[in-house]
C-alpha cells in the first residue's frame, strides 16, 4: 500500500529521527518548495544505531523559509525510507519535527511522531 503525503501547516526549525529499527541509518532532510514538487535530499548526519537519534538544523542547510521538510532515512545496506508528513521550515524556529524509523533492513517505515516544543 502506497503511503500518502500529508502537509501540516506547522512551522519547525529542525528535523529529528529516532532509530527504533534493526538497521543502521543516516538522517537526511527531504524538502520541496511547493506541495506538488518532487522532493530533494540535503544535509546528513553520521550513521547511527538503534536506540539513538539525530537531528538536523534546517537553518544550516541554506533552504528558503517556507519550504516543506520531512525526514529521509538513508538505511545502510538496506532500503531507504522517508516521512510522508511534511511541515514548513521557519528560520529561527526552535520546534523539532520528530520522526521514528522502525522495521528491519529492507522493510523500514518512517513515521511522524509529533513536534517537540523547545524548553523554556
Amino acid at each position: 500500500m502506497e503511503k500518502k503525503d500529508v502537509h501540516l501547516h506547522e512551522k519547525v526549525g529542525f528535523v529529528r529521527l529516532k532509530n527504533q529499527s534493526g538497521s543502521i541509518v543516516k538522517l537526511e532532510c527531504f524538502f520541496k518548495k511547493e506541495e506538488s514538487n518532487d522532493p530533494q535530499r540535503i544535509g546528513e548526519s553520521d550513521y547511527y544505531e538503534v536506540g539513538q537519534a539525530r537531528e538536523l538544523n534546517v537553518s544550516e542547510l541554506g533552504l528558503a523559509e517556507g519550504v516543506w521538510v520531512t525526514a529521509y532515512a538513508n538505511v545502510k545496506a538496506g532500503k531507504d525510507d522517508q516521512g510522508t508528513t511534511w511541515l514548513q521550515y521557519e528560520k529561527g524556529n526552535k520546534r523539532k519535527a520528530e520522526f521514528i524509523i522502525s522495521g528491519v533492513i529492507n522493510f523500514t517505515d518512517v513515521a511522524f511522531n509529533g513536534i517537540i516544543e523547545p524548553e523554556e
